[in-house]
């Protein structure tokens, strides 16, 4: 008794919008008016039970006992009037629905995807209740013809008779490259899609509509697409090499029969020095690539593709290595191996090597200044405190002339430590001693400097000139002992400066070195070239060198 109490409690709360009239007096009682129920409208999961309370009321809102009639003939779901509801005890003691009863409520059952109708009856007023059963789980059975596709092949995607497709439904395949999509049914029950031909799992349909009334999901078809080229997983580039070892040509990298490189395939070696593309033969099957030194990793090509299926672009790596010559160092030599701070020094390259257009040695991080250059010699000044072996870039091996290549010489004598002071240069201090920079820049020890330019501001200067011989851009670069803020100011020989002729990080204080930037020059003439140190707390003294380089 103790449920079925709580069962009636719980119903008055659900139909608590209904009460009894009192009025003994009023016309309108006792009068079928209308059937109400609550809820009017259904949505149920498919599977699942929903509880719908009825009542026949007059006009005064009084319940009305009546006997009730459900009727339902859809196969969407079915409609059962629930007997445990509100009974009463007959003669005899038994708990037993009463034949005229004010309240009754019924169990609706989803039991197939749709939307329906069913009316319930009582004292000849009917209410009609839309029923809408929908997806109890993500999965829609969908329909893919044809379900294993050969590359390039169109798939049509129809979906289930109560499911719509919105404009703009997407369809993947997870863990594939996505299909494209290449038309929609103007009816929203199909699409057409082409995919990955190693395409083998089921669909993630997004942005799917139940008809007719519930907002677009995302659902998984049950049945999957399986491409013809899914069996063997696609992992390793498909690829035989004429050789692993290469030294010197070429080698070929040759696709199995239904792969394709493309012409805008790419080729690398991670981490290492990329190959270099020469051919991709007539058919797309084979490549011809010059390989540099020191190669010890699997090929990576992007953008391979099965033959009939260039939509999809793959990037895969060989199963094999590709192992070339080890080059580590090169030899080399210097003609003063102990020079002075600003110092010319010539650096020869050794047997079997010679510098490309760009080649810059560096020791220790510090870049040298390159004066002149052929092709086996760099003339250069080394930066202050440079000393040992350098790492020189734009290095070009006999063995493999095609690739430029940074390795550290091996001097005969290595390069004795420079000075961390340079010796001033005299006439610095004003415009009118300032000495004249060869091309090649210069090494100074900054002297005690002069007053600076109001357009350039700072502590002390130094000034220098120099020579153009004919109208263009220069690139100048300044770097210098400390941490000092330094910046380069230019003038033309009236002495003055248009406000565009700096190099200065403005603001980027003790840190803001090398100082880099491309000149103008308007004609050919003498100019000048203004290094103002500013002192503040952060660049506390002026740098015992600076170095100046342009070209």
């Amino acid at each position: 008794m103790t449920r079925m109490i709580r069962g009636s409690v719980l119903l008055a709360a659900c139909v608590g919008l209904w009460s009894c009239s009192s009025d003994p007096t009023a016309d309108l009682a006792g009068v079928p008016f209308k059937v109400v129920a609550l809820p009017s409208v259904v949505f149920i999961l498919q599977d699942s039970s929903q509880l719908i309370g009825f009542q026949l009321v007059d006009e005064l809102g009084g319940s009305i006992p009546e006997t009730w009639t459900i009727t339902s003939t859809s196969p969407n779901f079915t409609v059962a009037i629930d007997s445990g509801f509100r009974p009463v005890f007959n003669t005899d003691g038994t708990l037993t629905l009463p034949v005229a009863q004010t309240e009754v409520r019924a169990t609706i059952t989803g039991t197939a995807l749709g939307a329906a109708n069913f009316t319930a009856t009582a004292g000849g007023k009917s209410i009609v209740i839309p029923v809408n059963v929908t997806p109890n789980n993500t999965k829609f059975n969908a329909v893919f013809v044809p379900a294993t596709p050969a590359p390039g092949d169109t798939v049509t995607m129809t979906v289930p008779s109560t499911f719509r497709l919105t404009p703009t439904s997407s369809v993947t395949f997870p863990g594939n490259l996505d299909p494209i999509i290449v038309a929609r049914a103007a009816d929203s029950m199909s699409l057409r899609f082409i995919s990955a031909p190693t395409t083998d799992t089921t669909a993630t349909v997004t942005l799917v509509q139940f008809f007719p009334n519930v907002p677009p999901s995302t659902f998984t078809s049950v049945a999957r697409v399986t491409g013809t080229k899914s069996a063997v997983p696609f992992v390793k580039l498909p690829v035989t090499f004429s050789t692993t070892t290469p030294v010197g040509p070429p080698i070929t990298a040759t696709l199995a029969t239904d792969f394709r490189y493309k012409t805008t395939s790419t080729f690398a070696f991670t981490g290492q020095t990329a190959p270099i593309l020469n051919t991709i033969s007539a058919d797309s099957l084979v490549a011809n690539l010059s390989v540099g030194p020191n190669v010890t990793v699997p090929l990576t090509v992007t953008r391979v593709i099965y033959r009939g299926a260039p939509q999809f672009e793959y990037t895969r790596s060989s199963l094999q290595s590709i192992t070339s010559p080890v080059i580590s160092n090169f030899p080399a030599s210097l003609d003063v191996p102990g020079p002075q701070i600003g110092q010319q020094i010539v650096l020869t390259a050794g047997v079997g090597f010679t510098f490309s257009a760009t080649a810059l040695p560096s020791w220790g991080g510090k870049a040298a200044a390159v004066v002149s250059r052929t092709a086996t010699t760099l003339t250069v000044k080394p930066t202050p405190g440079s000393a040992g072996n350098p790492s020189v870039t734009g290095v070009i091996a006999a063995a493999a002339p095609a690739f430029t290549l940074t390795l550290p010489a091996v001097l005969t004598t290595p390069l004795a430590m420079l000075g961390t002071v340079a010796p001033p240069m005299a006439g610095t201090n004003a415009f009118a001693t300032a000495p004249l920079m060869p091309v090649n820049g210069v090494v100074d020890g900054f002297g005690p400097g002069g007053a600076c330019d109001p357009t350039g501001g700072g502590t002390t200067c130094q000034f220098y000139s120099f020579t153009i011989a004919a109208a263009g851009s220069k690139t100048f670069t300044g770097t210098w002992s400390n941490t000092a803020d330094i910046g380069l100011y230019f003038y033309n020989s009236a002495l003055v400066n248009n406000g565009n002729f700096l190099c200065d990080a403005k603001g980027g204080g003790a840190t803001a070195q090398p100082e880099t930037c491309v000149v103008v020059f308007p004609a050919a003439g003498t100019y000048y070239v203004v290094a103002n140190y500013y002192q503040y707390a952060a660049s506390p003294t002026p740098p015992t060198w600076i170095q100046i380089m342009f070209n």
